[in-house]
């Protein structure tokens, strides 16, 4: 069983699905489980023989979620810490930094404003780590708190957690869909002004993530600034950043394939 395929870097894709290919051979089975399917996974799926015999069973689920969580708003800009620290006064704030320096320097920020935050990020050793993980869920569940959590993508698929508005740097899109999962999780939360506040401010561009990926989900998260953005619009969203015949010639796409190939022949 595979959770979120999406999440993983081009090498380790190549080695699940050619994993996943000699499961398949051996007569085992297997599931994929995850918020979004890239149509680039389905096209290496396909080629390597894992979606096409009669055992096979495709469902996507999004198109029948009625309640809509988020409502978008893109900024060419840098965090506006006193606008944040003006809304932790009576809101859950989580903000998602795409390198935990990144993450550091705008806790320090907010430390200047006089806000206490939460800080969570991977360079923190495991003990300390499990306990700032207890206290952002604890922070999370209990109705009466309100302030600020700093993190990075670290909160993007292991934590239960639920916050009023997400501050997030811009990233590809598969993890900015996964940055969203952390805010308005039920659905009942008031989004008649924009939950999900996006910085474009290419950090993490081209280092942390593949810049040709990066640049298409900005270009095309365009459109929906300001807009309600329902499961149905992430899905075609994604789809439409991972259009395998516009990123072909991408890196993203030929890592993928070079080490599927190089599997192959070992």
């Amino acid at each position: 069983v595979i959770d979120e395929i999406q999440s993983y870097e081009p090498r380790v894709v190549a080695a699940l699905i050619f994993g996943l290919s000699e499961i398949r051979r051996m007569g085992g089975k297997f599931a994929i489980i995850t918020a979004t399917f890239p149509p680039v996974l389905q096209y290496f799926m396909k080629k390597y023989g894992l979606m096409t015999d009669r055992d096979f069973v495709w469902h996507d689920f999004s198109v029948e979620e009625e309640i809509v969580r988020h409502r978008l708003k893109i900024v060419r800009d840098d965090f506006r810490i006193e606008e944040i620290a003006e809304k932790a006064k009576d809101k859950k704030i989580l903000i998602i930094c795409n390198t935990v320096s990144r993450a550091q320097c705008i806790y320090e920020k907010l430390k200047e404003e006089g806000v206490e935050p939460g800080l969570l990020h991977s360079r923190f050793i495991r003990e300390h780590r499990e306990i700032l993980e207890r206290k952002i869920m604890a922070f999370s569940a209990d109705d009466t708190e309100t302030g600020v959590w700093v993190t990075t993508q670290i909160v993007e698929a292991s934590l239960d957690i639920d916050f009023d508005i997400l501050y997030t740097e811009m990233c590809t899109a598969d993890s900015l869909l996964q940055r969203m999962g952390r805010c308005n999780r039920a659905g009942k939360k008031d989004i008649s002004t924009p939950n999900i506040i996006i910085y474009d401010n290419a950090s993490g561009r081209g280092t942390v993530y593949d810049r040709d990926i990066y640049d298409r989900s900005g270009k095309l998260l365009q459109e929906k600034d300001g807009e309600l953005f329902s499961e149905a619009d992430k899905t075609a969203y994604i789809n439409a950043v991972y259009d395998v015949e516009r990123i072909k010639r991408t890196k993203y796409f030929k890592r993928i394939e070079e080490n599927l190939e190089h599997l192959c022949d070992l």
